[in-house]
C-alpha cells in the first residue's frame, strides 16, 4: 500500500516537471495553432496529475484505515495501562 502511494506521489512530481517544461516552451510569439496544441497538452497533463493525486490520496486513506484496524486488534492485547487480573 505504501509503495503504491509513493509511486503515485513520484508520478505527480514527474507530471509537475513535465507541465513546467511544456509551460516554459510556450512562447507568446508562437503561431496560434502551436500555442493551442501546447495549451491542450498542459491541460491534459494537469488532468492526469489531478487523477493521480486522487488515487494517491485514496491509497493513503486506505492505508490509514487498514493500519487503524490492525492497531485496534492489538491495542487490547498490549494495553499496558490495564492491571493484570492474575496477580
Amino acid at each position: 500500500m505504501v509503495a503504491i502511494a509513493n509511486q503515485r506521489a513520484k508520478r505527480v512530481k514527474e507530471l509537475e516537471t513535465q507541465i513546467q517544461t511544456v509551460n516554459a516552451s510556450l512562447l507568446d510569439f508562437m503561431p496560434k495553432p502551436q500555442q493551442t496544441k501546447l495549451k491542450q497538452e498542459i491541460a491534459a497533463l494537469k488532468k492526469e496529475q489531478q487523477q493521480v493525486q486522487t488515487e494517491e490520496r485514496q491509497q493513503r486513506d486506505r492505508q490509514k484505515q487498514e493500519q487503524a484496524t490492525g492497531d485496534s486488534l492489538y491495542w487490547y492485547i498490549y494495553n499496558l495501562d490495564q492491571k493484570n487480573p492474575n496477580t
